[in-house]
């Protein structure tokens, strides 16, 4: 399952674009690093990514989302559609999920640089996979923009599994900090 994934997602990134961004951001106990690319001509924005927790575990994740094309240079950005997840929590097994979801970015100019994001992704019971019976994937970030095409941020996020009567299943969780650079 898991070389199908990476096969899959490997030939959505490779799909020709119009532009993308790279995202990465780090703790003391995990990484993460995303890459998003805007399909030439349409709305579509498809990403491909993973997350590795020293104490937790680790995931895999590719999405695809609707955005606004033409949005690009304006202070509010939204994208809504969702993700495929494959992970491994330490405390809890592996699993997947199909996760619907939405992100939000908004940066308006008299802020004189700083912005907001908030990614949400959440999945039910019909879309998890394995022992899982939820799945989320939550993100909220502050931000500055340093250069016209870089913003550097800090954030908090909580991704977790939860089982039937039992207590969630954290796979990456904590405050961060990172970057993230448009091309």
């Amino acid at each position: 399952m898991r070389k199908f994934m990476i096969a899959g997602c490997l030939s959505l990134a490779s799909m020709a674009n119009a532009g993308g961004a790279v995202d990465f951001s780090i703790s003391l106990e995990s990484v993460r690093i995303e890459h998003e690319a805007a399909r030439v001509g349409t709305g579509a924005l498809i990403s491909l990514g993973g997350a590795y927790n020293q104490n937790q575990g680790w995931l895999l994740n590719a999405g695809f989302h609707a955005v606004d094309s033409k949005a690009a240079a304006n202070p509010l950005i939204a994208g809504l559609g969702g993700k495929a997840y494959w992970f491994d929590a330490k405390d809890g097994g592996s699993g997947g999920a199909l996760a619907p979801g939405f992100f939000v970015r908004y940066q308006p100019n008299f802020a004189r640089g700083f912005g907001v994001e908030a990614i949400v992704h959440y999945a039910p019971p019909i879309l998890t996979f394995s022992q899982y019976d939820h799945f989320g994937d939550f993100h909220l970030r502050a931000n500055y923009r340093v250069l016209p095409q870089a913003r550097a941020f800090i954030g908090a996020n909580y991704t977790a599994g939860l089982e039937a009567e039992q207590d969630p299943v954290s796979i990456n969780d904590g405050v961060y900090l990172g970057f993230r650079v448009n091309y």
